[in-house]
């Protein structure tokens, strides 16, 4: 649900009644060390928006990974089993922190091939803000920017700083870019999306 252990307790207290439910109660509960009573299984089934009875069934939440992320319980018990097989994780590993590894890898973000092709795209368009702070004179921009109106600027060259080189910034680009291009067909060869 993307909470924190100290706000998922605050609300299965506060749906129970009781202020006494600590961030390491919540901790005990994750890794299996103890179970919370009948109470606080209906207020944490409540806040899954399931029954008790799904809650205490499905015992690692599979049901409930489903529901959050619209990837079917079938195909993450796949990519479970496959981590385990390739070695990426072990039978002591935390079952959530596997599962939640597991859906990250079925949606791309994972430590996958597609994960690190993903991950190298993100990383290309950080260095084209990298690559902008070098070159880009804010106060050039600004002014061009309050001159013209928009900030689509015909003529890029007019924000730099006096002592960049523009086609030094543009031989960049294309290279940032020609990088982006060569990471798709990459994906396309392998059908990695």
């Amino acid at each position: 649900m993307g909470l924190s252990q100290e706000q998922f307790a605050e609300k299965v207290g506060s749906l129970t009644g009781s202020n006494t439910i600590s961030k390491g109660t919540v901790n005990n509960w994750e890794h299996g060390r103890n179970k919370p009573n009948k109470a606080r299984q209906v207020a944490i089934a409540k806040l899954g928006g399931i029954t008790r009875d799904e809650l205490i069934n499905d015992e690692y939440g599979w049901e409930l990974w489903s529901k959050a992320t619209g990837i079917s319980e079938e195909r993450i018990k796949q990519e479970y089993d496959r981590m385990y097989q390739a070695g990426r994780v072990k039978k002591e590993d935390d079952i959530q922190d596997i599962i939640g590894q597991a859906v990250a890898n079925l949606s791309g973000d994972g430590q996958t091939d597609a994960g690190a092709i993903n991950q190298i795209e993100y990383a290309i368009l950080n260095l084209g803000s990298m690559v902008d702070n070098f070159y880009i004179d804010d106060e050039k921009k600004k002014k061009y920017a309050d001159k013209y109106g928009l900030l689509s600027f015909a003529n890029l060259d007019d924000i730099f700083y006096d002592d960049m080189n523009p086609d030094v910034y543009h031989e960049i680009f294309k290279i940032l870019q020609n990088t982006r291009m060569q990471l798709d067909d990459l994906k396309e060869k392998y059908h990695l999306h």
